[in-house]
This record gives C-alpha cells, structure tokens and sequence, in this order.
C-alpha cells in the first residue's frame, strides 16, 4: 500500500477532497479532487501534480476534478466541475524512470457544467453524465 502525504507543499500532495481514484491499465493511480489531479506510479513512488502550468495558467477547465476515465493509454478523459478535458501523450510524458507534465496535451470540451459521470462502451464512445443531461461521442 502506497499514502500520499496529506500536508501541502512544493514535493508532496495533498488534499481536502477526494472524487475520484483510478487505476489505469499501466498500474498508475489518478486522484482527482477538489484543487487539482495527481498521477502516482507505484513503481518508482513518484507522482505529478497537474494544476497550473509555468505562467499560472489552468491546464483544466476547472480545479474540481469529478471523474477520470482512460480511453486509451495515450488518451485520458478528466471530468470537472467547469467541463471536460481530454489529455493525450501521456507515453511521451512517462517513461519508465521519470515523469515530465510538460510534455502532455490539454484540449477542452464542453466547458458548460459539471461532470457526474463518464463511461467507455464497448464500441469505443463515451458517455457524458452531467446535470440533467446524458451526451455521448466518440472517444478518440
């Protein structure tokens, strides 16, 4: 079992609100919360913070992150409070002995109202859970 510290500071993670937690298929843990989305990779105990980049700028239509889905390894849909954000060139940005954040793509979508809920079918859609409202497209 792996914590992440639960004091906030420049090297470790922390949090007042948890939304979401999600093993993708490389064995990396995705938290989402209230304030920003972390990225654990167990095997070298290391993580990322995404929130800001260099210029203070919001990488995420919003800080609240409600739901995270992985579409494919490259391609990862994060739902927020604000909208929906689609990363990508997430295997450029890990390697096997370090994480660079720089290195992935932010596209946003949808920034209209929160994300509840997102789901992959089996033909590769995905669905959109939001108040009232259900969308659905294609996830790639």
């Amino acid at each position: 079992m792996h914590v992440l510290p639960i004091h906030k500071d420049d090297t470790s993670a922390g949090f007042n609100q948890i939304s979401d937690i999600y093993e993708d298929s490389k064995e990396r843990i995705w938290i989402g919360g209230k304030g920003c989305l972390y990225i654990f990779n167990p095997e070298t105990n290391d993580y990322i913070r995404i929130d800001d980049d260099s210029y203070g700028r919001s990488r995420l239509s919003d800080p609240y992150i409600s739901r995270i889905i992985e579409a494919n390894p490259d391609v990862f849909w994060i739902g927020t409070g604000n909208g929906l954000c689609r990363l990508s060139n997430i295997e450029n940005a890990f390697s096997e002995t370090s994480m660079n954040k720089s290195l992935l793509v932010f596209k946003q979508y949808m920034e209209i109202k929160l994300i509840q809920d997102l789901l992959l079918d089996n033909q590769n859609r995905l669905w959109i859970g939001t108040v009232p409202e259900w969308f659905g497209r294609d996830a790639i």
